[in-house]
């Protein structure tokens, strides 16, 4: 009987560790949505259905705090926020604590784009891997290269306004896989305010 007490808690304690692994999409107050851990499929539909359910609202906050996740999701999530804005809302993303990969893109999704002093961003070239998470080279002329390349050039047309249009700068961005400080994201003018509370 405990082996079977133990054997559940295990089995519990592992579905909570891993739902707790799946990213969040909330609202918190009036005019905040915070988006928090991995972005996986699903939150796209709950960021629609936040900007559905409060049209009435045109100055939106949005934290990130995501070390990245799926492509799709996020590049859908960067376009509903760039529509949002089409259709005259005004939106602020804020990283706080750090914003990788598909987070660092959607950063950029905002008008007005706000980093904190202790906070990291860091984007780099999409790419393919196994169902180890051990990258992979796609096979020439297949649909997983034409999809890279298809992201990729997404990602350079994000990041080459921040460069004078320089898709060479932007291409070396995301080739070298770079970490940078709060400081360096406002110097490069990634991020259109930079708040440091540690004075």
């Amino acid at each position: 009987m405990k082996k079977l007490i133990l054997c559940l808690l295990v089995f519990l304690s592992l579905m909570i560790g891993v739902q707790t692994s799946f990213a969040k999409v909330e609202k918190v107050g009036k005019d905040r949505i915070v988006i928090y851990n991995e972005v996986l499929v699903g939150d796209e539909v709950g960021l629609k259905k936040i900007f559905q359910d409060n049209s009435f609202i045109y100055d939106w906050v949005i934290e990130i705090n995501s070390p990245g996740g799926m492509v799709f999701v996020g590049v859908d999530m960067y376009n509903e926020i760039k529509e949002q804005i089409k259709k005259g809302k005004h939106i602020t993303t804020v990283i706080k604590g750090g914003a990788d990969s598909m987070g660092g893109i959607l950063f950029l999704s905002g008008q007005r784009r706000i980093i904190y002093e202790g906070a990291q961003f860091m984007v780099h070239k999409a790419f393919l891997t196994n169902k180890f998470g051990v990258e992979v080279t796609p096979a020439p002329g297949s649909d997983n290269e034409k999809s890279l390349k298809i992201t990729n050039d997404f990602f350079i047309a994000v990041f080459k306004k921040f460069y004078n249009n320089d898709e060479k700068k932007a291409n070396d961005l995301l080739e070298k896989s770079l970490r940078l400080t709060a400081k360096e994201v406002f110097e490069k003018g990634i991020a259109t305010d930079y708040i440091d509370l540690t004075k």
